[in-house]
């Protein structure tokens, strides 16, 4: 299972966002507060709406591992009782209203059709995939947002004076996304004898994952330089 994993992990390596020009613009220190405002409200309906990815897998699972799992993940997206003081499409919005947003504004904005293209992607999946291939989905977005979360966050404190509070997303994800994409693994090395042609439907779900994630952060670096 080790060779299937350094695979997939190459694959996401090569293609991951923290050396996408989104990350780069933002640390060069090239983006104004508008643009980062207008980033933010996308973000925020995007955290907000993918998060029943993670039922999704857990209606689709009989271990109860898996389960406990992803009812985990849901406690800390959507409450305040784990990773982070509010549910974290909340810690986004926190962001957007620092940067000058506005509760209307937010509640608002439509969400755009690329932010929608994304969350239909991975929801769908989720829901209708193979438990584990659910789990590999999200695995290849958690496991290189760390990084690229705080880069973020060292940019974004510097260049707009922002307090820890208002960036508590990105501190957030720069430390449980580790753990969380760690745990997810162990859970698809557990199981993948159970998902059906794991030797190529794996590699598959990885390139997909990965195209699809660039292709939303391909339209996130057009927010941000509009």
């Amino acid at each position: 299972m080790s060779e299937y994993f350094e695979e997939f992990d190459r694959i996401i390596q090569a293609n991951k966002y923290s050396r996408h020009s989104f990350v780069k613009e933002i640390e060069a220190g090239r983006v104004t507060r508008e643009q980062m405002k207008r980033w933010a409200i996308q973000k925020y309906h995007q955290v907000y709406l993918q998060n029943s990815c993670y039922s999704g897998i857990h209606a689709n699972s009989w271990h109860e591992d898996v389960r406990a799992f992803e009812m985990e993940q849901l406690i800390a997206e959507e409450t305040a009782i784990a990773d982070g003081s509010d549910s974290h499409y909340n810690l986004m919005k926190r962001f957007a209203l620092a940067l000058g947003a506005t509760e209307a504004e937010i509640r608002e904005t439509p969400v755009a059709p690329e932010v929608w293209d994304f969350v239909t992607y991975l929801v769908g999946h989720c829901r209708n995939n193979h438990f584990v291939y659910g789990i590999l989905a999200i695995y290849v977005n958690e496991s290189q947002t760390s990084e690229s979360a705080m880069k973020m966050y060292r940019a974004l404190k510097s260049g707009f004076q922002l307090d820890d509070r208002a960036l508590e997303w990105f501190t957030v994800h720069g430390e449980a996304d580790i753990e969380h994409s760690s745990h997810a693994k162990d859970l698809i090395v557990k199981y993948a004898h159970e998902a059906p042609n794991f030797e190529w439907r794996g590699r598959q779900v990885v390139e997909t994952g990965s195209k699809m994630w660039t292709k939303l952060h391909d339209f996130y670096y057009g927010v941000i330089t509009g």
